[in-house]
This record gives structure tokens, C-alpha cells and sequence, in this order.
């Protein structure tokens, strides 16, 4: 994709009725069915929400039609991709994309995903290598 669009409640919303496991979660939660919520969130392999703990039913709210996870907005299937892109903008590093992303979104994979998005920039991989060359000059120089 050579573009991107906004991403608003709106879209978010739309992709969510076609991500068929996040639909059927977001109508569980609306329902107030914790063990419809729970039998989703099994079928979605407990899915990990930071450190080792998983998200729960009480986690799960909804607004504009899209599912939260705490605070933070679930991405659907479809928008995972631009939402990672998105994050890119500034080239800012793994480690500053995951810090924003886990401010204001979710979904299974980020991590991964937002690594892999990091090290398919060819302007990251090169800045990395500058860093690194100059790194080890700087090394070189202060102990000869």
C-alpha cells in the first residue's frame, strides 16, 4: 500500500464487522455474556495484553462500535498492517513505536508485527548501520 488513510472509529468500526472472532466478540461484550466472552478469548488463544497476563473479560469495553482493551483501541485483522505503518511514521524505533502503540492499541501480534515493520525499512536498516559505524568509532577514539 503507497498511502495512508485516517484511521477513525468509523473505519475501525467497518473492520471490525469483517473480522469474524472480533465481531463476535464485540457483540458478546455489547450482550454483557462473560461465557460467550470467555469462549471467544479461548478461540483467540488467550490472547497476551503485557507480561504474561491475558485479557479478561473485564478488560473489554465498547466504544463507537469497536472493542477497547483497557484503554487501548483493539485493531482489527484488516487495519493491523496500516495501523503498524502508521506507528512507523518517523522512523523512531522498535522501541518508541511499542511504547505509543501500547498506549493507544491492541491487537495479538504487535509486537512481531510492529518489529517486522521496523526491519523491512530500508531508511531504519541504514540508520541502524550509521549509528552502529559511528558507534564504533566513537569506541575506537575514546580507547585506542
Amino acid at each position: 500500500q503507497d498511502y495512508l488513510t485516517a484511521l477513525t472509529h468509523d473505519n475501525v468500526a467497518l473492520a471490525t464487522e469483517n473480522d469474524e472472532q472480533l465481531r463476535r466478540l464485540r457483540n458478546a461484550v455489547k450482550a454483557g455474556s462473560e461465557p460467550e466472552i470467555q469462549y471467544i478469548l479461548k478461540e483467540m488463544n488467550h490472547p497476551k495484553i503485557g507480561r504474561g497476563s491475558t485479557v479478561q473479560p473485564i478488560d473489554l469495553f465498547i466504544y463507537k462500535e469497536c472493542v477497547m482493551v483497557q484503554n487501548r483501541l483493539w485493531i482489527p485483522k484488516g487495519l493491523e498492517q496500516e495501523v503498524a505503518t502508521i506507528l512507523h511514521i518517523g522512523h523512531k524505533g522498535v522501541d518508541n513505536m511499542m511504547r505509543v502503540a501500547k498506549s493507544l492499541c491492541y491487537w495479538s501480534g504487535i509486537n512481531d508485527d510492529l518489529k517486522a515493520v521496523s526491519t523491512a525499512c530500508i531508511q531504519c536498516r541504514t540508520q541502524a548501520l550509521l549509528l552502529l559505524a559511528f558507534c564504533t568509532e566513537c569506541t575506537l577514539w575514546i580507547h585506542p
